[in-house]
């Protein structure tokens, strides 16, 4: 499952920077793109945690 979700935000990421690189985007909209892929970033890092945490602790119950 992280596998997936790692490609899934990879490609909307990626899609992302593409179309903005495509249309001729404003400083502004460069500054906003950049803050979403930031915020994109900490939110798989955090659910990538989450995951070996739960992972982690379901071996202790197996």
């Amino acid at each position: 499952m992280k596998k997936r979700l790692t490609i899934a935000l990879g490609i909307a990421a990626g899609a992302a920077l593409t179309a903005f690189a495509l249309s001729r985007s404003s400083k502004k909209e460069w500054r906003v793109l950049r803050e979403k892929v930031a915020e994109l970033g900490d939110e798989l890092f955090n659910t990538t945690k989450d995951l070996t945490r739960i992972k982690r602790i379901s071996k202790k119950f197996i």
